[in-house]
């Protein structure tokens, strides 16, 4: 796991790469035991800001880390997967300190490539070939062609991370020089309708992008999870993740939840490490009034909400749905875990409000395949 303490001064990076590394050892396993090739991808590698020469506070680091760990696994248990990492950087100096990672991990197949990404998305296909892969997309601005990614992440066997930086774009979306390069964001989109005439402008921004993802990579699900600055309540970037499989809703929930509570802690961190600071000093001042767990608060709201929403999503019988379909759906609408899903819907059974078939003598919870409906009144 990330270590806070390597990510003095960008402790959102630490929040970020809690998520990277929770969501591919939620998936990188269950991949592994379906398709013989998997590779990671990332965009804009680096290094930036690493701490260390054995990279374990960057991106592509930890993701290296992960893969190791997945393929050794897999081959205790007898199964042997092809496991490669495609990392590109631009800037020069990056790429040098990037170019000594392959000798770190002599165990993986590690192919750098020294060039703009938008331009080096052929060559990452080609080197692709059938692999299963997850792409991590995390740009310094936003200077990414959506268009072009989505020759890319359109691959049946795909997934992506997108690290949306949304404090840039909310400041510099509407600004002259920029606003013609938002088109190439926003591919599909009427941005500029959508976010004058929201009533929300954040909400209006992330729903431009997450169109625009869906657009390119014609996915089925995509969900978010915002990056809060780590000594205001404003919000930095978004995490834009997009998948193919119900399983993938399931697991960006668990790794929101776990990435949330890791700037929960971070923060309280921070109000504590500086709490003497003068109150007067800009954006210090919010944090002393983090004095509630604002995540656990948000968190049990959101059980509360899926509660009555799967109250609603129940048919009345003689029809009845799929309880991992309904599961998939309040996910994919509340920031709550596949397991309490189960724990909500066994109490509800347990209440009397709804009936759950078939239900096994000992059973604690349904299974996906299990059929929900809703009691008469």
């Amino acid at each position: 796991m990330p270590e806070l303490e390597n990510y003095a001064g960008r402790e959102q990076a630490f929040v970020k790469h809690t998520f990277l590394e929770t969501y591919l050892d939620g998936l990188l396993y269950k991949v592994g035991h379906v398709h013989d090739e998997i590779a990671y991808v990332d965009g804009f590698a680096g290094p930036w800001q690493s701490a260390n020469e054995q990279f374990t506070d960057t991106s592509f680091g930890l993701a290296l880390q992960k893969l190791r760990q997945v393929k050794s696994g897999l081959a205790q248990r007898g199964r042997t997967i092809s496991v490669k990492a495609i990392l590109v950087e631009a800037d020069a100096d990056a790429y040098a300190r990037l170019q000594t990672v392959a000798t770190r991990f002599p165990d993986l197949t590690v192919r750098t490539i020294h060039g703009d990404f938008n331009q080096s998305i052929g060559a990452i296909n080609t080197e692709l070939g059938r692999a299963f892969s997850f792409v991590f997309v995390d740009p310094k601005g936003w200077s990414v062609d959506m268009a072009e990614l989505g020759r890319l992440i359109s691959r049946e066997n795909c997934e992506v991370v997108f690290n949306f930086m949304f404090d840039f774009v909310n400041r510099f979306a509407e600004w002259g020089p920029v606003s013609e390069s938002m088109d190439c964001l926003f591919v599909g989109v009427d941005w500029r309708q959508q976010i004058r005439d929201g009533d929300d402008r954040k909400t209006a921004i992330h729903e431009c992008f997450r169109e625009s993802l869906v657009n390119v990579g014609r996915y089925p699900y995509c969900l978010s999870t915002e990056v809060l600055k780590s000594t205001s309540d404003r919000v930095l970037y978004s995490l834009f993740y997009a998948t193919r499989h119900p399983e993938g809703v399931r697991v960006f929930r668990d790794t929101q939840i776990k990435s949330l509570e890791a700037q929960q802690r971070v923060r309280a961190e921070l109000r504590e490490q500086r709490g003497g600071a003068d109150s007067g000093q800009g954006e210090l001042f919010a944090l002393h009034d983090m004095t509630r767990d604002q995540t656990s608060e948000f968190l049990q709201r959101e059980k509360s909400l899926a509660r009555d929403a799967m109250l609603d999503a129940a048919p009345e019988p003689p029809s009845s749905e799929r309880f991992g379909d309904v599961a998939t759906g309040l996910m994919l609408e509340h920031v709550v875990r596949r397991v309490e899903l189960g724990r909500i819907a066994a109490q509800l059974r347990k209440d009397g409000l709804i009936q759950i078939s078939p239900w096994p003598a000992r059973k604690i919870v349904p299974d996906d395949d299990y059929r929900i409906s809703r009691l008469r009144s």
